[in-house]
């Protein structure tokens, strides 16, 4: 009995010293032997990679690529040379250089005088030619009742008939005529062709103007921003794909637009190409012949 005691007493011994072994295994031996003034150096020549705590994933930053940057200049995607239909002399000018316009408004007037004592009297030939109609119109009516009754013979019939036609096309022609004077006379006032700024004029009052032109309107809004994109770059560009960009007139101000062309050749020379878009200018700040420093998302 003694023996059996004695050998629990040893195996509970045994165990306990094995489980101090590995405590002291599993604690690094450098942190307790290392002296107190250089356990922060070693800490901080520790390479072993951390691990995040746990439940949370490790973070990773998104490099996204830098936008594309250009250079371009601003233009007008229409420019209209206003010259007369007719010639004739100047009476009066409405607009000088610089200034805004809107689709149809006057720019300038020419003499007319002579025009409308002409239309008086194609007024006065087209009021004859309708009473003639008129008249040719009851007396065809009047023969076709009498030869219906057989009162009076076809060949009377058919002259009647001839008159009318006759009025009616000395009616028309005179309508054609009168149509035409008004017509000149409202050509004599030439008219912006679409919203835009007068870029020159070159016509005073007083002067006769024959087919020459006497205003340059250029289209001030939308503008095209016309710009050169390096070749690297074509792959990462696409029509209606958005840009910015900013003019030294307006500090850092942006404007942007959309693009709508890319060019189909590639210059030897510069290796770039042509691209263009459309910017929005309803406020008319930006002008024509603008440098502007583009920038597109990649």
């Amino acid at each position: 009995m003694r023996g059996l005691i004695v050998l629990t007493l040893f195996t509970t011994l045994l165990s306990t010293a094995c489980s101090r072994e590995s405590a002291t295994a599993a604690t690094p031996v450098a942190a307790a032997t290392l002296p107190a003034d250089v356990r922060d150096l070693a800490k901080k020549t520790d390479t072993r990679p951390t691990r995040p705590p746990t439940g949370e994933a490790p973070v990773l930053h998104e490099t996204r690529p830098a936008p594309i940057a250009a250079t371009g200049e601003l233009i007008s995607p229409m420019r209209s040379q206003v010259a007369p239909k007719q010639p004739g002399r100047v009476a009066a000018v409405f607009v000088r250089e610089g200034a805004r316009v809107r689709a149809g408004q006057p720019l300038a007037a020419f003499e007319t005088d002579y025009l409308r004592l002409d239309l008086q009297r194609a007024e006065a030939e087209l009021a004859r030619a309708k009473a003639m109609e008129n008249d040719a119109t009851r007396e065809l009516d009047r023969k076709r009742e009498l030869v219906t009754s057989e009162s009076i013979s076809r060949a009377t019939f058919d002259r009647a008939q001839t008159a009318y036609e006759s009025a009616v096309a000395a009616r028309q022609a005179a309508n054609a005529v009168v149509a035409t004077i008004r017509q000149r006379i409202d050509d004599a006032i030439l008219r912006a062709p679409f919203d835009g700024a007068v870029e020159s004029r070159s016509v005073n009052v007083g002067e006769r103007l024959g087919d020459a032109p006497a205003f340059v309107i250029a289209q001030t809004s939308p503008l095209k921003l016309r710009f050169h994109l390096p070749e690297q770059y074509l792959g990462s560009v696409r029509k209606g794909q958005q840009v910015t960009a900013t003019s030294d007139a307006y500090g850092a101000t942006s404007f942007t637009g959309r693009i709508t062309m890319i060019g189909g050749v590639i210059d030897p020379a510069t290796r770039t190409l042509m691209a263009e878009a459309d910017v929005n200018n309803s406020d008319g700040r930006l002008r024509p012949g603008m440098f502007a420093r583009v920038n597109i998302k990649q």
